[in-house]
């Protein structure tokens, strides 16, 4: 189930590809995205031994999270990108992050 994106308050900073984010495990409304926010769904591997391999638009099958960035992603030409590095850590609210410098 999708929740919109001011009432989530699980998320957490986070960092995917040397990207800064946040990090939550539930589904984001496309719709309640404030103006210059991304978001992106994470997939983990089929047979379950690594949680997130590639992040993507929208992930139906697999799915392990969201992360949400001030800046796009650069996906590939099959509109993924391969999770090279990803971390999370303490919790942040949506307003801490959009009010860091870019």
């Amino acid at each position: 189930m999708k929740r919109s994106i001011n009432e989530i308050s699980d998320f957490r900073r986070a960092e995917i590809n040397g990207i800064s984010a946040l990090y939550t495990d539930t589904r984001i409304d496309r719709n309640s995205l404030p103006q210059d926010v991304f978001v992106y769904d994470m997939r983990c591997s089929d047979d379950g031994d690594e949680d997130f391999c590639t992040v993507e638009p929208i992930v139906s099958v697999n799915y392990s999270g969201t992360v949400v960035t001030k800046h796009e992603i650069p996906m590939n030409a099959e509109g993924y990108a391969d999770i090279e590095d990803f971390g999370y850590d303490e919790e942040m609210s949506l307003e801490e992050f959009l009010a860091e410098e870019p």
